[in-house]
């Protein structure tokens, strides 16, 4: 009973640890992003960014809902040796995130002002709103598959290559961030 109450709170804080360091690095992805448009577009710009946080959260909140709770079910099932558990609930949840983001991918597509006008009354922030939102909302998919498979691969073992990967994949956002706006000139939607 004693190795297994030590190796619960040694996988405890394993998973503890990579989650906190997986946090802090998309906050501080977000502040920089917004700090990186607001010194290199304009001062206002930085409000298209800080208006996409809703729709943003509202992401990670599906995912989380969805992605997160069925990887927590998959371990389950994991450890009860459940193979068709496992199988479905893996389908399912790729499925249910597949068609939230595809919708949202046609809606940046075809029809953006939707969400658009959701968050932005101001005609003066109209176009860096848009310029901010368009990409984001094509993106979705890849944005939810990032997010599916690192969960997926915490619960695998791998709560610290998740960490490490989403550390390396905001650096090179802040890079990306740069280059698009001060070298190739694209403004907000660089970002």
């Amino acid at each position: 009973m004693e190795r297994k109450s030590y190796l619960t709170s040694k996988a405890f804080r394993m998973f503890l640890g990579a989650s906190i360091l997986t946090a802090l690095s998309s906050m501080l992805g977000n502040i920089v992003d917004g700090i990186i448009v607001s010194h290199f577009v304009a001062y206002n710009a930085m409000s298209a960014t800080s208006l996409s946080k809703p729709i943003l959260q509202a992401n990670y909140t599906f995912y989380q809902l969805i992605g997160l709770g069925a990887s927590i079910l998959v371990a389950k099932a994991l450890g009860e040796n459940d193979k068709q558990g496992v199988y479905g609930l893996f389908t399912l949840s790729i499925l249910i995130l597949g068609i939230f983001g595809f919708a949202e991918t046609l809606i940046g597509i075809f029809s953006p002002e939707l969400i658009i006008d959701m968050v932005c009354k101001d005609a003066a922030l109209h176009d860096y709103v848009a310029q901010y939102f368009i990409p984001m909302l094509i993106g979705t998919p890849t944005f939810l598959a990032v997010w599916f498979l690192g969960g997926f691969t915490a619960i695998d073992g791998g709560p610290k290559l998740v960490s490490v990967a989403m550390v390396v994949c905001n650096v090179v956002n802040l890079i990306l961030d740069i280059t698009l706006i001060k070298v190739f000139d694209m403004s907000v939607m660089g970002s």
